[in-house]
């Protein structure tokens, strides 16, 4: 038994047999490549398999998940077998950000988290998840408000909790409101707004590439490289040769 929301998902290429407790005895499972096993916090289990197998765990505890949906009060289904490629592809970016060392810092893992939450809730909990008060967008108070505390945070591990809170929303109705007002993702935006702030310090100075990754709020040199190539085509060090001629 474990106090989290517990999401199992198969890892290998073969579809892997479970034999578990049921009320009434033994009952067999099949988990299928890229399929879940879901187990509600505090509810006990015991498996029986045939083999080894690998699985990439997700643990939620119920608090994360109420704060990050603003529900009271959450209860998923236990299930065996699911498949839902939107959760599939939220725990496998979560299994590539732990392996490569977390490069993406807090606002990538928590925005990752707060998606796969909302769509627990949304499509595995008991009750459907309660639709927030009809709202298209941030209203313009509310994105300023988030727009002036990202610049003043940028270099910081600013988290999307941290802007929802600017805003009195939960993680989850932040971020979808935030993507309809801005057009991305408060992930995107605050990614964007890094490099903009590198390329500046970039032009305008001799700064060392590693120097004015962490003056923009990247985790190291490979970080800011990756991030400024996805949106200008070149390496900072390319572009700072470019600025000198």
């Amino acid at each position: 038994m474990v106090p989290r929301h517990y999401l199992a998902l198969n890892l290998d290429p073969e579809p892997l047999e479970v034999e578990r407790r049921g009320a009434g005895g033994t009952v067999r499972e099949t988990l299928r490549p890229k399929s879940f096993w879901v187990n509600p916090p505090g509810r006990p289990f015991s498996h029986r398999v045939a083999r080894k197998n690998r699985f990439g765990l997700v643990a939620l505890t119920p608090d994360l998940v109420r704060r990050l949906t603003g529900r009271d009060e959450v209860e998923v289904k236990l299930a065996y077998g699911i498949a839902d490629p939107q959760l599939y592809h939220l725990t496998r970016a979560l299994i590539g950000e732990v392996r490569g060392g977390f490069p993406g810092g807090p606002i990538f893992v928590q925005s990752v988290v707060t998606a796969l939450a909302a769509h627990l809730v949304r499509s595995h909990g008991v009750e459907p998840s309660t639709r927030p008060p009809a709202q298209r967008g941030l209203t313009q108070a509310q994105a300023t408000r988030v727009i002036d505390f990202i610049e003043a945070r940028l270099v910081d591990g600013i988290t999307v909790e941290e802007m929802a809170a600017e805003a009195a929303l939960s993680a989850a109705h932040f971020s979808r409101l935030f993507k309809a007002k801005m057009g991305e993702t408060p992930y995107r935006y605050v990614m964007r707004r890094r490099v903009e702030r590198a390329r500046t310090l970039l032009g305008s100075g001799d700064r060392r590439v590693g120097e004015v990754a962490r003056l923009s709020g990247f985790s190291g040199t490979s970080h800011l490289t990756r991030q400024f190539k996805q949106h200008f085509g070149v390496t900072p060090s390319q572009f700072q040769r470019e600025a000198r001629r």
